[in-house]
């Protein structure tokens, strides 16, 4: 994800719990991975490579914020198309948040990592 993009995540988590549309600690995580997801798939494709799904990008949806919520975020929206069109089915949903994590692991290592002298000596 961008720095931009983990900024309004962070924002709208908060606007949707001072909305009273979280509940529980585990919805506001449930929410944050959903958020997440609709910034970082890019597109789904079947195993021929056949595109099954392209998610815009956040900039690229039309996106008007509702009259009473002025500093409402696109990713309402982006959430809304990742959960309708991409990951409509539950197995899907499991797939790709598992994907996602896995992918987040690996980049927490690699940035635990660069901070060891000798993790990139061997690089080069």
């Amino acid at each position: 994800m961008l720095a931009d993009e983990n900024f309004m995540v962070q924002r709208q988590l908060l606007l949707d719990q001072n909305n009273n549309e979280i509940f529980s600690e585990a919805e506001w995580f449930l929410r944050l991975a959903e958020y997440r997801m609709g910034c970082s798939l890019e597109s789904l494709a079947d195993a021929n490579g056949k595109l099954i799904y392209a998610n815009p990008e956040l900039q690229d949806l039309k996106f008007t914020p509702p009259e009473d919520r002025p500093t409402q975020t696109p990713l309402v929206l982006a959430r809304q198309n990742v959960n309708s069109k991409a990951l409509a089915h539950e197995v899907t949903r499991r797939l790709i948040a598992t994907q996602l994590r896995q992918f987040q692991r690996l980049v927490e290592a690699l940035e635990a990592m660069a901070l060891e002298p000798s993790f990139w000596s061997g690089i080069g």
